[in-house]
């Protein structure tokens, strides 16, 4: 966060950082210990599972962040790899290892889009291709809790970004909105 924008001190402070594979319940013991925490961020999900890997143990961590999350009242972002059965077109929700509990109990699902960056290209006619400029990305929202209330009739959709390789994403001044399907 350093790197792309300097943050006042006081919401520095509202932000835990650790850099270690750690359970969802570790994860949430420590984050209980932070006064006025704003934000639960983890990086690569599969790194929550104590033990190996399976549906059940990934709905574990997925209802406990949910259920943790709720509780404390502040938003947890879980962010997950594409599987192996992903070639190409835009990243969908089943894209993601063990998908079914993280849709359920999640209150949005996005998937980041970048065609000039990753090879999302695929030689299916029949894949779903965003179109975009060099520069521009997409974040892919399949599923908001909430609702598309600024696009009903074009949801499932995407925000067009800009994307700078050395600076990241960034949204778009214009915020343009694209239905997915």
């Amino acid at each position: 966060i350093d790197e792309i924008e300097k943050l006042p001190r006081e919401l520095q402070d509202r932000i835990l950082i650790r850099d270690v594979a750690e359970s969802s319940d570790k994860v949430l013991a420590k984050a209980s210990t932070v006064e006025n925490l704003g934000l639960i961020i983890a990086d690569f999900v599969d790194y929550m599972v104590d033990g190996e890997i399976s549906e059940s143990a990934m709905t574990y961590v997925f209802q406990s962040i949910s259920t943790g999350s709720k509780n404390m009242r502040i938003p947890a972002m879980l962010l997950a790899q594409v599987n192996k059965t992903y070639h190409g077109g835009i990243p969908e929700p089943h894209h993601v290892y063990y998908t079914g509990a993280a849709e359920k109990l999640s209150g949005m699902f996005l998937a980041l889009y970048n065609p000039h960056i990753i090879k999302h290209y695929t030689d299916d006619p029949h894949k779903e291709m965003m179109m975009l400029r060099p520069g521009e990305a997409a974040i892919a929202c399949w599923k908001s809790r909430g609702g598309f209330r600024v696009h009903p009739k074009e949801s499932p959709g995407a925000m067009i970004v800009r994307w700078n390789g050395k600076r990241g994403w960034k949204p778009d001044e214009a915020g343009k909105w694209r239905q997915i399907k």
